[in-house]
């Protein structure tokens, strides 16, 4: 289990190293910005508190989910992206929770990370939603994220 752990942690540690060189590449120069001059990114890490999401050889996705978004918002904010987090510890937001407060966040950019256990073809892997309605270049950033995720930590998509 601890070798999974620490597979999964540099993992995340290479992928997010690849997806802020990259960024900046597909971000338009014409986007919206915070009142900082920012571009503002709401994360989503699906699931949490007493929905585990898939639990896979003693792993939640919750946990899983949790740790790519903290993450993800340390590289982002490292990086001069302002974040703004559906949850930074282990508690439970409905659906209708998290529409708000992405919608109430007024951010440019919307992710949500998920990671499937289901061996179907339907269900299984890692899977990053975004919103179509945010700046210029979200589905690219979305897709960026996807698949240098994918290749750091070999999930299906």
């Amino acid at each position: 289990m601890k070798k999974i752990y620490k597979t999964i942690r540099v993992s995340a540690v290479l992928f997010f190293i690849a997806v802020f060189i990259m960024a900046f590449t597909y971000l338009p120069e014409g986007r919206d910005l915070d009142a900082d001059n920012r571009i503002k990114v709401f994360i989503d890490a699906g699931h949490g508190g007493a929905d585990p999401g898939a639990v896979r050889f003693g792993l939640n996705e919750k946990d899983a989910n949790l740790d790519i978004a903290l993450r993800l918002k340390a590289k982002l904010e490292a990086s001069g992206f302002a974040v703004v987090m559906t949850r930074t510890s282990d508690k439970y937001y409905s659906l209708d929770d998290r529409v708000d407060m992405a919608n109430r966040s007024g951010a440019d950019i919307f992710l949500s990370i998920h990671n499937n256990a289901v061996f179907t073809e339907y269900a299984h892997g890692t899977e990053t939603f975004w919103c179509p309605n945010g700046v210029s270049g979200s589905s690219q950033f979305a897709s960026m994220v996807q698949s240098n995720l994918l290749q750091q930590i070999n999930r299906a998509n």
